[in-house]
């Protein structure tokens, strides 16, 4: 589909047409930058403003592929996307943001918190386990306590894959998988902030924001700003 907006030299292959996905498009725009659009859902809010939209699996290696040739980068409104195919996709020389080996850090909680152990990155201390049944076991012998926030490795989003989990009961009903048990910290509210970085490594940090959760869905209720 044709855009009525412009024809620019620059195009961005979106993987992604959510909420977020339209905000990118209306900056797009401003810039006078393409943005050609990937999405499973026909009604995706990135349909009719992208410069092209195209209805498709961005979990599919072979349609990811064939959905960026010929763009000048690649980037992603979701973390649900086939990194595989980000990889194969900067091998062809196609800039991937992020790269792909950042997102398989961001894909898995588990491996997202090794990284800030392994970088001295103040977290919550935390126990990794490889299954469902590792962890109830580390319940039963005493060495994994009560209350922990447990979070899925793989697949959590918009509330599901984090639990904050009290009692035996609660560990009954969580989740097959990967995860880790995060100590639970006291704390007065939670701050988000967007940090980005240009080609040439200069960073930009954007205003703090406060992120209230709802308590027992683990969802966004409310985000304050300033």
């Amino acid at each position: 589909m044709a855009s009525v907006f412009s024809n620019p030299d620059f195009e961005i292959a979106l993987l992604g047409g959510g909420q977020l996905g339209k905000m990118v498009l209306a900056e797009a725009r401003r810039l006078d930058i393409g943005v050609r659009v990937l999405d499973p859902s026909a009604d995706a809010p990135c349909r009719l403003g992208a410069q092209q939209f195209t209805q498709g699996s961005f979990q599919d290696y072979d349609t990811v592929l064939a959905f960026a040739q010929g763009a000048d980068a690649v980037a992603i409104e979701i973390e649900s996307v086939n990194a595989d195919a980000l990889e194969a996709l900067e091998a062809q020389g196609i800039p991937c943001f992020p790269q792909s080996h950042v997102l398989r850090v961001i894909q898995n909680k588990v491996a997202q918190k090794q990284f800030y152990a392994d970088h001295q990155l103040p977290t919550s201390d935390f126990q990794r386990f490889a299954s469902k049944a590792d962890l109830l076991a580390a319940i039963e012998a005493g060495t994994c306590s009560f209350p922990f926030v447990w979070k899925l490795g793989e697949g959590g989003y918009d509330g599901f894959g984090v639990s904050v989990v009290r009692t035996a009961e609660d560990a009954a009903t969580l989740a097959e998988g990967e995860c880790i048990a995060e100590t639970l910290v006291d704390i007065a509210c939670e701050i988000g902030v967007v940090v980005a970085r240009a080609l040439d490594g200069s960073p930009q940090a954007f205003p703090a924001l406060e992120i209230e959760f709802h308590p027992t869905a683990n969802q966004v209720e409310f985000v304050v700003s300033p």
